[in-house]
């Protein structure tokens, strides 16, 4: 993205004064890795939307893809994937059938991860119920209308894991990382199970090269009175780094995002001052409140929408008019303002553009080629 020279580094400046190291030696236990406090970000900015009218009924999780907005849902009666042209707003095509034949989908999902091969764009979903991970074809599935899938890989994660790994990312030399549920385990003495962690595969999901640990120990609500599932705790959004050397987590209550290293595990977290802490929320499950609800990455930016409610008086869907932006060195660029109360994003990384939709459903689009 373009930018004068001197802003950024003024803006770099700003950031890093803006930070501190967390020396609340109880919250240590919980997390791998430095907590470091934001208490302010380089440079407050609001940007205006603009209206993008769609000819025929959306909705979903938007991602970009070339000159292509395509909505993931569940909700939708026949597809799962609808792909939209950004020129003319026109429905192009619809693929990844629902149904329980050989060529449909009992379930599909996506980690917004774009893969670029022989020119045609590319992306893995999951079929947890079929137990499979399908490489489709968008270009080609565009133009031809119906689904290309280019590849099925085996996804047997019932062997190995209790639940289904909310996330899988792809990497080079065969490699895959997931991350798992939380897995529950009971004792005799206490509810006790394994807060979430990454896993490195190598050509298959039965060949676990490396297992790295985000969590030091568990968060255990100590309100007998409440019961409140223990993976809710740790309910968060991943994303990838373009270039696939980093992974970026925005945890959903926490007003923290944590980055990883993928190749050594290095961990650093990126606590906002005003957030809640894990023994504040031990302590009192009713103060839990709902901060980071989606992200997009590009390979200078992590964009995160910032709600910041009290999870008790306000039920779901989540929206906010606040986006944090930081690097992928943690610091913490920019505080984005928008008028629009907005619950999902998308980023057109070619034409630098952030694309929104509303609490309403009405889909925005704004102008970031100046950060």
């Amino acid at each position: 993205m373009r930018g004068n020279s001197s802003i950024r580094r003024f803006v770099v400046i700003l950031a890093i004064a803006s930070v501190a190291f967390c020396s609340c030696g109880e919250e240590k236990k919980y997390f791998k890795g430095e907590i470091i406090t934001i208490n302010r970000f380089g440079k407050e900015i609001t940007l205006k939307g603009i209206k993008v009218d769609l000819k025929d009924i959306y909705e979903g999780r938007p991602f970009v893809c070339d000159s292509f907005l395509i909505f993931n849902s569940f909700q939708c009666l026949d597809y799962y994937f609808y792909a939209f042209d950004l020129k003319n707003g026109k429905h192009v095509a619809s693929f990844c059938p629902k149904g329980d034949g050989p060529d449909d989908y009992l379930s599909c999902d996506e980690s917004v991860q774009l893969i670029k091969e022989n020119g045609d764009s590319k992306i893995w979903v999951r079929d947890y119920n079929k137990q499979k991970i399908h490489l489709i074809n968008i270009t080609q599935s565009i133009i031809q209308e119906k689904t290309i899938c280019d590849s099925i890989i085996s996804f047997e994660w019932s062997k190995h894991f209790m639940y289904p790994l909310p996330s899988v990312f792809f990497l080079d030399h065969g490699r895959m990382l997931g991350i798992n549920q939380c897995e529950e385990g009971y004792s005799t003495k206490d509810n006790e199970y394994t807060p979430r962690d990454l896993y490195l595969f190598k050509k298959s999901f039965d060949n676990m090269i490396k297992e790295y640990h985000l969590y030091k120990s568990p968060v255990i609500s100590l309100d007998d009175k409440v019961k409140f599932e223990c993976f809710e705790f740790y309910n968060a959004v991943y994303r990838i780094r373009p270039n696939n050397a980093q992974l970026a987590i925005a945890m959903k209550m926490l007003g923290q995002i944590s980055i990883v290293d993928v190749e050594t595990g290095e961990q650093k977290n990126y606590r906002m001052k005003e957030s809640l802490t894990y023994p504040d929320i031990e302590k009192d499950i009713y103060k839990s409140r709902k901060y980071y609800e989606t992200m997009a990455v590009d390979e200078q930016y992590i964009f995160a929408l910032y709600v910041d409610v009290a999870m008790k008086d306000c039920p779901p869907p989540y929206s906010s008019h606040t986006i944090h932006v930081l690097t992928w060195n943690g610091d913490p660029a920019y505080k984005i303002h928008v008028n629009e109360s907005i619950r999902y994003m998308a980023l057109d990384t070619f034409n630098h553009t952030l694309y929104a939709i509303d609490i309403a459903d009405n889909l925005y689009s704004y102008d970031i080629s100046e950060l």
